[in-house]
């Protein structure tokens, strides 16, 4: 999954895993999964009653993530909320996109 953390003017993307809890800095504008750059190519959906939470998809591999913003929310828990939310990975699935990887729920 990827955090959402504000960065001076911004935002800076780190990814976490849910396993480990390991998290490291990554570009914002690119694909975890296939290195996608085309930013036409890299969908951002979010559902206004979880405004915080996002879906970050990609139409070259048909992969995504979910997103936790902080910026939105600071109080959010990304592990729960990434969680507690599966209906958003219903949505993707029904949508032709594939989770990068699961979570520890397997959603």
């Amino acid at each position: 999954m990827a955090v959402l953390r504000q960065e001076g003017d911004a935002a800076a993307r780190w990814l976490l895993c849910s396993f480990c809890l390991r998290e490291w800095p990554f570009r914002r504008l690119i694909c975890p999964w296939c290195r996608q750059e085309d930013k036409e190519k890299l969908p951002r959906f979010s559902s206004q009653d979880w405004p915080s939470l996002q879906i970050e998809a990609c139409d070259a591999c048909r992969r995504y993530l979910k997103a936790v913003d902080l910026t939105v929310d600071g109080l959010a828990i990304p592990l729960i909320d990434e969680a507690a939310l599966s209906v958003l990975d219903v949505w993707a699935a029904d949508h032709g996109y594939t989770k990068i990887m699961p979570n520890l729920m397997g959603f």
